[in-house]
């Protein structure tokens, strides 16, 4: 009876541990959430769950280097380049296990128009 009871807790804690490695991957957040557009290269923090296999697409933008953490909780994704047209991206995490997408899409801005740093002088910085 012990025997048996043991084979069960066994096999009932070797299948429960199972479907956590098998799971579809899940986008819980991204920073930054939204950039602007032309801006050199940026790097995209993910935050979610079953990432460790995950293949990443950031609406069509080449990515340039992917590091996943051990727990599969985060990763880091460089961007090769970035977007040229303001707009929003979709964020996607495909696995054998299924796909997941960022529950909002990045949104990618024009940068504002700035005042010119020529007009700028030593003395409008300097205060008394």
């Amino acid at each position: 009876m012990l025997h048996r009871f043991a084979a069960t807790v066994a096999s009932s804690l070797l299948f429960s541990c199972l479907p956590l490695s098998a799971q579809a991957p899940r986008i819980d957040k991204v920073d930054p959430p939204n950039w602007w557009i032309n801006m050199p290269a940026p790097m995209l923090l993910v935050k979610g769950e079953h990432l460790t296999d995950a293949r990443f697409i950031v609406g069509g933008l080449p990515i340039k280097r992917t590091m996943l953490s051990e727990n599969g909780h985060w990763a880091e994704l460089w961007l090769s380049k970035d977007a040229t047209a303001a707009g929003e991206i979709t964020l996607t995490a495909e696995t054998q296990q299924g796909k997941a997408q960022m529950p909002s899409n990045l949104k990618l801005a024009a940068r504002p128009a700035t005042a010119s740093l020529a007009s700028l002088r030593v003395t409008s910085c300097i205060s008394s």
